[in-house]
């Protein structure tokens, strides 16, 4: 009984917590990216959104003009997303002065 108390212990007390892996994965199926002029601005928005860590996954849905849009899983959904483009300094929210529900986001890349 002593050592099945301690095995408990050692589990419960000794063995760390994963808590920060706990988190909702949503799909969010329509962010537009505007003045992509040229497949190595392209190529610098994959690399930024890679950099994301609330990022899990990136798909080109297609590419007209000076505009992507894409398909991207993002932990914590759609405001933490839109957050943390606008933080990494790269990204100008388009539609900040409205208030939307729907899941499309809109940006700017900044070069």
């Amino acid at each position: 009984m002593i050592l099945f108390r301690a095995i408990l212990f050692f589990f419960i007390f000794i063995t760390p917590l994963k808590a920060d892996s706990i988190y909702d994965l949503i799909k969010i199926p329509n962010l537009e990216i505007y003045n992509i002029n040229s497949y190595s601005a392209y190529h610098s928005v994959l690399k930024q959104l890679k950099k994301l860590e609330v990022i899990d996954s990136v798909d080109l849905f297609s590419a007209r003009g000076n505009q992507i849009i894409m398909s991207v899983e993002a932990e914590g959904g759609q405001e933490l997303l839109s957050n943390a483009l606008v933080r990494s300094g790269r990204f100008r929210d388009r539609n900040a002065d409205i208030e939307t529900e729907n899941q499309q986001l809109t940006f700017d890349w900044i070069k």
